[in-house]
């Protein structure tokens, strides 16, 4: 999937609301991308993990070691801002990362997973985004959003693809 999205980095571009241009810069330092909008570049961090990966385990219903790990990287680059934000702001010509308007409460994206019925994912998908404004999110969800013509279901909840 990795590769399938640097090849075609329009189908993560659509997972930002609202852009006039949206960059992808893949594997920076930090995996990243930023919108343009009338607010100015806006950058979210995303971290991409298998499609056959699960977000929850069947047995306790609690996040895979796979959805923690996602989480701590993104928490991690997050730290990283905090103490190195001057060089991740800097022109790429005066030796920094050239991310121009990051901050260390950038939100987080993490793709990972196919979609179940399994209520246990929708409540760890909703306390991460509560407590760490991070969006879990799976593979299909990202289909369906370049499916859609409409950006306001970028936002909706997963649900099971219904094919006629």
């Amino acid at each position: 999937m990795q590769r399938l999205l640097e090849k075609h980095p329009a189908l993560l571009a659509g997972t930002v609301v609202g852009t006039h241009d949206t960059w992808i810069r893949p594997q920076v330092q930090l995996g990243n991308h930023a919108g343009q909008t009338s607010l100015g570049v806006r950058w979210t961090l995303v971290e991409l993990e298998s499609p056959v990966s699960r977000l929850t385990n069947p047995g306790n219903r609690r996040a895979t070691a796979t959805l923690r790990h996602a989480v701590d990287q993104i928490e991690d680059w997050r730290r990283w801002l905090s103490t190195k934000l001057h060089y991740a702001r800097s022109a790429r010509d005066a030796d920094g990362l050239g991310l121009p308007g990051i901050t260390a409460e950038v939100p987080g994206l993490i793709i990972m997973a196919r979609e179940t019925y399994d209520d246990a994912a929708a409540e760890i998908r909703e306390l991460h985004a509560r407590r760490s404004h991070i969006q879990v999110r799976t593979y299909d969800w990202l289909m369906r959003i370049n499916e859609s013509p409409d950006p306001l279901r970028r936002d909706a909840p997963d649900q099971r693809l219904r094919l006629a």
